[in-house]
């Protein structure tokens, strides 16, 4: 009777060491990494306290803030859902956004992004970076609210 628990405990450790030792390790590529390379701007709706809209173009200021986590989680759904593209950011270009975006974080961490207006329903926005060329997000502002408001009185 011994003996059989004894073979039945090792066949079950046998098993219990081959699963582990055979646990898949082919995708090594950080979560991180996976992200960036479905769009260029990742924002997490968990991580973010505050997003402020401030209207560059015009000679009056324009400003619009969102603490509300259901207003943030819909301008960041938007961002994500955005079809990714190249720019050239050069000064002709910075200086002809639209809007700036900041985007405050738990930490206190801050983020700034350039607005341009594409039409009345999809702008592009891009991390304001020191770089000639940056990643971009042309977004579709329908189901972002703040965002369709904020844009809307625009003629483009």
């Amino acid at each position: 009777m011994k003996k059989i628990i004894s073979i039945c405990a090792l066949t079950a450790l046998s098993f219990t060491l081959i699963g582990c030792t055979s646990t898949s390790t082919t995708n090594n590529t950080p979560k991180t990494k996976q992200e960036n390379t479905k769009n260029a701007i990742q924002l997490n709706s968990a991580d973010i306290t505050n997003i402020e809209m401030l209207r560059t173009t015009s000679n009056t200021s324009s400003k619009s803030q969102t603490d509300n986590e259901e207003m943030i989680k819909s301008i960041v759904s938007a961002v994500q859902s955005g079809t990714p593209k190249a720019i050239t950011l050069d000064q002709k270009k910075r200086e002809s956004a639209h809007s700036t975006i900041t985007v405050t974080y738990k930490d206190d961490a801050k983020e700034e992004f350039l607005v341009w207006v594409d039409n009345k329903e999809k702008i592009t926005i891009a991390k304001d970076e020191k770089k000639d060329k940056v990643e971009a997000v042309t977004v579709n502002i329908k189901g972002a609210k703040i965002m369709k408001d904020f844009f809307k009185n625009d003629k483009t």
